[in-house]
């Protein structure tokens, strides 16, 4: 028996990183994979090993900074499988680590347009069929740039933005059935970590208030936190952030 069994899980930013490592462990505890991302190739190729572990689910292409896209992979998930049952909104991308003095106003409004409105326009295209049923869990993933803001100044709005956005779903929707919850990662092994310039000057700075010396997590390190808030076990708990970091913010 998986911890997801006979549920259904739309997952954002399911081609790579932390997003295609959460669409397979829920895939192995049980769940439906509606998988998204504006990569088409690459998340039907997550699909394609999901089936051939035996799992279930298929892909859903779509740009989050487009209502109609997102409400359409919601509408093919809901059609396919009966409902939404898990919302994990983990597409985002990084800012370089500009800061308010340098970021560019382009770069500013695509980080916002992704991360921030990206969660906005999933959790309300799920809401539309987790409201009806009195019952569903989203996930969202924040950064401990949310937390304490101390990385680029874009993303850490975004990301704390997130947070508000949760909370304010985890209110509105208290002792319905339907919960928000938040995994705010640390410093973790992905394609998007390892492309930001860690010689800027703002990175530098974050570095004097976080222990660096601690190692970065692993994508299956917040799939897992991610799990306990998807699932049963986490029934009563709404509205919390969970850090991931392995105490490199202590």
């Amino acid at each position: 028996m998986g911890r997801l069994d006979g549920k259904t899980a739309v997952i954002t930013g399911a081609a790579g990183g932390i997003g295609e490592v959460v669409a397979e462990l829920f895939a192995k505890e049980g769940a439906n994979i509606v998988a998204t991302d504006m990569r088409a190739a690459a998340v039907q190729a997550v699909i394609d090993r999901i089936k051939a572990s035996g799992g279930e689910g298929f892909a859903a292409p779509a740009d989050i900074t487009k209502y109609s896209d997102v409400e359409k992979a919601m509408d093919a998930a809901a059609a396919q499988y009966g409902g939404i049952d898990i919302l994990c909104n983990i597409a985002g991308i990084a800012d370089r680590f500009f800061t308010t003095t340098s970021i560019e106003e382009a770069l500013w409004d695509q980080v916002y347009e992704i991360n921030q409105k990206g969660v906005f326009y999933a959790s309300r295209a799920a809401l539309k069929y987790m409201a009806p049923a009195g019952s569903g869990s989203i996930v969202n993933v924040s950064s401990i740039a949310g937390v304490f803001g101390t990385l680029g100044v874009a993303y850490s709005a975004t990301k704390a933005a997130i947070i508000g956005i949760s909370k304010n779903i985890a209110v509105q929707f208290a002792g319905t059935g339907i919960r928000c919850n938040v995994v705010a990662p640390g410093p973790t092994k992905t394609p998007m970590a390892d492309s930001a310039d860690s010689d800027d000057e703002m990175m530098a700075r974050a570095n004097l208030h976080f222990n660096r010396h601690i190692p970065p997590c692993d994508p299956i390190d917040q799939a897992n936190a991610m799990l306990f808030f998807a699932s049963d076990d986490a029934k009563a708990v709404t509205g919390q952030v969970l850090i991931v970091d392995k105490g490199r913010t202590l």
